[in-house]
């Protein structure tokens, strides 16, 4: 309880009183394995953490080179049926930034007789990481947020899977009958999981090792975050991997993906590294989808 009262003397602007309860509650569910380490203060910055999410945000804003290769697979994920690699670059210019693709190689029926795409993935991948258009980029979280009220149902779903890729364990309250669930850290949610604590050196960096995983007897759709295993660096405290697993089984969509993303950090700054997607997703009236992708990201012009 000393220890508590200090983290709350530290952080009285931060942290408010909902807050405190949930980083109590969380803490009753830990399984550490250091025993110096303050538990309480890394459960706040855990639940608390934008690292991550930042991560895909300066990925926008920060000029860099970068290979993509995706592979569309049939329903049982056993035959290629189309495939697309592409090297990239991110320019800077001003205040303005642009994607140029460099080199471009695809195989089998990507695209529909329009030229357009005809997996519902592969267009969110070339959302997030192809735009058309140039835009002004920025590195604050906020004004990322889409206001969507007036979108089409396929750009919400595209929104809605964004959010679960690149913020995962926050609500998402506009996605219906589970938005609650991927809330890793609610109290409604954190009696479905287990959760430990332990420490490893991750590419020569010392890092702090947050492992949540589902426990067993768990319902089908109890929940939606799977496992996810967050590497945080042991200096900065800001996440250098993540690995996750959603599951979803519901007749409006269903899903079952397997996100591993890797980060630098540059002078303090959080940018991805590389990032390795395998998923089936379904959405109502659509045809499911059985997709894998890998991107790495290099070359980054952070000075």
């Amino acid at each position: 309880m000393r220890r508590l009262l200090v983290l709350i003397w530290l952080f009285p602007v931060l942290l408010s009183a909902q807050e405190v309860v949930k980083v109590v509650t969380l803490s009753e569910f830990i399984v550490a394995s250091e025993p110096d380490l303050d538990h309480e203060d890394f459960i706040w910055k855990v639940v608390n953490d934008s690292s991550f999410y930042q991560a895909y945000i300066n990925l926008r804003f920060y000029p860099h080179r970068y290979t993509s290769n995706l592979t569309v697979f049939n329903k049982g994920g056993e035959k290629e049926q189309a495939t697309l690699f592409r090297e990239a670059t991110l320019h800077r210019y001003d205040r303005m930034a642009w994607v140029t693709i460099d080199k471009e190689k695809t195989n089998g029926r990507l695209y529909n007789r329009k030229g357009e795409h005809r997996y519902l993935t592969a267009e969110m991948f070339d959302d997030v990481f192809f735009p058309r258009e140039r835009y002004y980029p920025t590195t604050e979280i906020k004004s990322m947020e889409q206001e969507l009220t007036n979108a089409s149902t396929i750009e919400k779903y595209k929104s809605q899977l964004k959010k679960m890729l690149f913020n995962p364990g926050q609500e998402i309250a506009s996605v219906p009958f589970i938005g609650n669930k991927v809330a890793l850290f609610s109290d409604e949610m954190i009696e479905y999981y287990n959760f430990h604590i332990y420490h490893t050196v991750y590419e020569g960096r010392p890092c702090y090792v947050f492992d949540v995983s589902e426990k067993e007897g768990n319902k089908k759709n109890d929940t939606v975050i799977k496992s996810m295993i967050t590497y945080f660096d042991q200096e900065s405290m800001k996440v250098v991997m993540r690995e996750y697993v959603l599951q979803n089984d519901i007749m409006l969509f269903n899903f079952d993906i397997h996100i591993k993303v890797l980060n630098h950090i540059i002078d303090g700054i959080p940018v991805p590294k590389r990032m390795e997607y395998d998923g089936f997703w379904n959405v109502l009236f659509k045809k499911p989808e059985v997709i894998q992708f890998d991107i790495d990201f290099y070359e980054y012009g952070i000075n």
